[in-house]
């Protein structure tokens, strides 16, 4: 591809209109203004120059051409961007092929591309405007999706009968055609989720058989007629542009959020995304009828460099989080989880009994070794015995071994040998011998406003000690104990300063932030000015008091666990030395505990 031809096709395409499609633009002056899709901000400081046609952002200093901007909106290489743009401009990139065999291709992609976005609308129409849509309607209202869900993602419904294939026929695709796009006719009494590629269009489905269908078979496809009963949800097959393993759904609702946000939050399933939106969740994404692959964690790492696991919370959502998060970990992604609420299985249970709170749920998500530490030590009961720690080791320690920094690696393996009671030496050599390749990634294309490394996320009890720094009218409301925090940490003397700030007769005229701030070492200094960046885009959309109850609850609870496995060590230990004394009273402190 030559330099003229590259300025060819830049020529060819306004970049105002390309912005707009992400950005909404109005013209001032020379120039066209909007908010920086790079950076979160309130005032426009974003401006595209037609007569030049580059963009350039005065708050993050990101600037380009068209070339450069769709290269950091969609996470692409240079000859990607490239030969996208030559599709939307009608030129031949590829010099390998012939120019026929070229144009011949790309309209044979481009006819299946069709007909999904064809069957999208058609089942879209069948559910808002068509009477027999109305089971479907009654089915989404019950799961408290609303109309502007519906309309955002598409959700549409599948009528029994030939009705799509025959409109289809007459829109002039084949038979064939329709087969290659995935045969979108083969869904029948379901309820319908489109899945689009990053750029937003319709390349495949997810279909939800109704409460009440007929599981004997409702399908159309004559490779279903064998009498067994209906999957209750049924995906298109793999085609030229359907690959589940690499699809995400709701990437391209929320690419932007999760740009903006520095997160993706991973749930189980379509519909806890389409909530988690409406609840205004709005980084919530899924895998696409398979679990999680590598490939959807290299697509999401075009975009940030950390990621949220929202499984659900029984047996099989723990199996799925810990196999995840060693997937994460190959793709060098940073990982918290989000613990579901007591009572609620998944997402969709908490939204659909307090949407205003799983934004806050999420929020308080905590560092992935931590959970998984604590869930393996709970998992295995009040008593840990050798072969109970040898097969929380077993599944931890590879986990361990996939983290990059050798300093990760020391602290974490440290922190498992506390919680087994077992000599952390040992751990360390059980590591060294577990060490193993790694898996490489992908090269990626970094957003702008992303490091190449994520920090370690921040403990729960950082989290709250820097909320009550910024806000320390909170413990009005919220009742703190500073025992949860940990002796000499930077989070103990965080909270204490705030208290000291919150408790004086007659506070200072400064404002708390800068106050507190002053009384902190340099190094806390800039531990507190990070912390304060990182708090904000949480205290952008939620009370201060709110976060404050939420963290508070979960570090004491999380105490709680932790006073309940020193204890039953303890018994333990009491009952090896014969001391019954010492075991009586240790387990009448656990049973108070156990009340608790």
């Amino acid at each position: 591809m030559s330099d003229d031809q590259v300025q060819e096709i830049k020529d060819r395409i306004d970049i105002v209109d390309l912005v707009g499609q992400y950005v909404p633009l109005k013209r001032a002056g020379v120039n066209h203004k909007g908010l920086c899709p790079f950076h979160r901000e309130k005032s426009p400081s974003f401006m595209v120059n037609n007569e030049r046609q580059i963009f350039k952002c005065f708050g993050c200093d990101e600037g380009g051409d068209v070339l450069t901007f769709l290269q950091k909106m969609e996470g692409l290489t240079f000859p990607e961007a490239l030969e996208l743009l030559a599709d939307r401009v009608g030129m031949t990139l590829d010099r390998r092929k012939a120019p026929e065999q070229y144009a011949k291709e790309k309209d044979e992609k481009s006819r299946l591309f069709r007909i999904n976005v064809a069957a999208a609308k058609f089942f879209h129409h069948i559910l808002v405007s068509h009477p027999v849509g109305v089971q479907a309607r009654e089915y989404f209202m019950s799961r408290t999706v609303n109309a502007e869900s519906i309309k955002s993602f598409q959700l549409g419904y599948a009528p029994d009968g030939p009705a799509l294939s025959r409109w289809l026929t007459k829109q002039g695709f084949s038979s064939n055609e329709i087969r290659l796009a995935g045969s979108p006719d083969r869904f029948h009494h379901r309820v319908m989720f489109p899945i689009r590629d990053t750029l937003g269009t319709v390349v495949g489905f997810t279909g939800r058989l109704l409460p009440d269908g007929d599981t004997s078979t409702s399908e159309i496809s004559s490779s279903l007629r064998v009498g067994a009963e209906a999957p209750k949800y049924y995906n298109t097959p793999e085609t030229p542009i359907f690959h589940k393993s690499r699809l995400v759904y709701g990437l391209a609702e929320a690419k932007q959020a999760i740009r903006q946000e520095k997160s993706a939050v991973f749930v189980e399933g379509q519909m806890d995304v389409v909530l988690s939106h409406q609840a205004d969740v709005r980084t919530a994404v899924a895998s696409s009828g398979t679990a999680i692959t590598l490939d959807h964690l290299k697509t999401i790492k075009r975009y940030t460099n950390h990621v949220r696991l929202a499984f659900d919370a029984d047996p099989a959502g723990r199996s799925a989080t810990i196999k995840t998060l060693g997937l994460v970990l190959d793709a060098e992604l940073a990982a918290t989880i989000v613990r579901m609420p007591t009572g609620c299985k998944d997402a969709g249970e908490v939204i659909e009994r307090d949407a205003s709170r799983w934004s806050i749920v999420v929020a308080a998500a905590e560092p992935a070794m931590d959970w998984l530490i604590q869930t393996e030590v709970e998992a295995a009961g009040l008593v840990l015995d050798g072969p109970a720690k040898k097969a929380i080791a077993k599944t931890i320690l590879p986990l361990i071994a996939r983290a990059l920094d050798p300093v990760e690696q020391a602290h974490y393996a440290g922190q498992l040998a506390r919680a087994l009671k077992v000599p952390e030496q040992s751990l360390l050599e059980a590591l060294r011998k577990t060490q193993q390749p790694r898996a490489v990634a992908s090269p990626v294309i970094h957003s702008s406003d992303s490091p190449a490394k994520s920090s370690p996320p921040r403990t729960l009890v950082e989290q709250l000690a820097g909320l009550v720094a910024l806000h320390p009218v909170v413990l009005d409301t919220v009742t703190i104990d500073a025992a949860i925090f940990p002796a000499e940490s930077f989070a103990l003397n965080l909270y204490t300063i705030a208290q000291r700030w919150y408790t004086q007769p007659k506070r200072p005229d400064a404002d708390s932030f800068q106050w507190i701030r002053k009384q902190l070492s340099v190094t806390d200094q800039t531990q507190f000015d990070l912390l304060a960046v990182e708090l904000s885009a949480i205290l952008a959309s939620h009370e201060p008091a709110e976060i404050a109850l939420e963290l508070a609850t979960r570090v004491r609870r999380d105490g709680h666990e932790s006073l309940k496995s020193a204890l039953a060590e303890q018994i333990r230990t009491a009952e090896e030395a014969g001391d019954r004394a010492r075991v009586k009273s240790l387990m009448q402190e656990l049973q108070t505990a156990l009340k608790q």
